[in-house]
């Protein structure tokens, strides 16, 4: 199936894409705003009947999503397992591992430079790092909390410190006051287990020139990460992409 629309749905947003074919353009909307998804849908409904692809990491939300759809008409392809992903696992428990990191490695496999390993960073309620050998196998990577979570927890496991929007008004180290001090450290926290993520990659496939990157997420921004020798090439719709290119690889199954 070719899709018109992809959706990612996430555990704070989803994401729709609109196909043409590639992903040229993407909303966010709320995850339980139906009349959201009413106008959105408004916007870039076609003559005809609408093909969705949809994947994500929050089952109950994709559910009401689906039900929601089918009001709609049109048709759409839900993909709920692994192995329904044009990509190959090597990791300990293929089941258990989160869709929205594959279908990133899907769509980095379509950009990497061919026999060469490859990192994404999602940046989204979590960060995932995440590991594509030069043979385009996922092997794993790394997970942590993200800006948002960091915020959380310091605010709720201690007895003074505030929460903080910690994505917004990034400040220059050191932060001379409280609320600064805890922006900036969550952001040092966030950029430095990337880039510690990424040195251990380095490690194994060898120099970081020799490694596409490819970074993606509503926390993300451009100019988030930097380090020597390597090249992080921002690309929002990464995961929408992977998408795209799973329905399309599947269309004869």
């Amino acid at each position: 199936m070719t899709p018109d629309i992809v959706v990612d749905v996430g555990n704070s947003r989803m994401k729709w894409g609109l196909c043409a074919p590639d992903v040229v353009q993407v909303v966010s909307l709320p995850l339980d705003d139906l009349n959201a998804w009413d106008d959105q849908a408004e916007k870039w409904w076609t003559e005809g009947p609408t093909n969705w692809a949809v994947g994500g990491v929050n089952p109950k939300r994709i559910e009401q999503f689906l039900k929601w759809q089918r009001t709609r008409g049109g048709n759409a392809r839900h993909f709920t397992r692994y192995d329904q992903l044009p990509i190959k696992l090597a990791v300990d428990a293929p089941e258990t591992v989160g869709l929205d990191r594959l279908f990133g490695c899907v769509a980095a496999n379509s950009l990497r430079v061919a026999g060469c390993a490859a990192v994404t960073i999602d940046v989204g309620t979590a960060v995932t790092v995440n590991v594509l050998d030069p043979d385009g196998v996922f092997r794993g990577g790394a997970i942590f909390p993200s800006f948002r979570l960091m915020a959380k927890a310091l605010h709720e496991n201690t007895a003074k410190l505030p929460e903080v929007d910690a994505t917004a008004n990034h400040t220059a180290f050191p932060g001379t006051n409280t609320l600064d001090a805890i922006r900036t450290g969550i952001r040092c926290a966030v950029v430095g287990g990337v880039l510690a993520a990424c040195d251990e990659v380095a490690k194994v496939y060898g120099p970081p020139d020799g490694i596409d990157a490819f970074v993606t997420g509503g926390g993300s921004t451009p100019d988030l990460f930097a380090a020597p020798g390597w090249n992080f090439l921002h690309v929002p719709t990464l995961n929408l992409d992977g998408i795209r290119l799973t329905a399309i690889r599947r269309q004869s199954v």
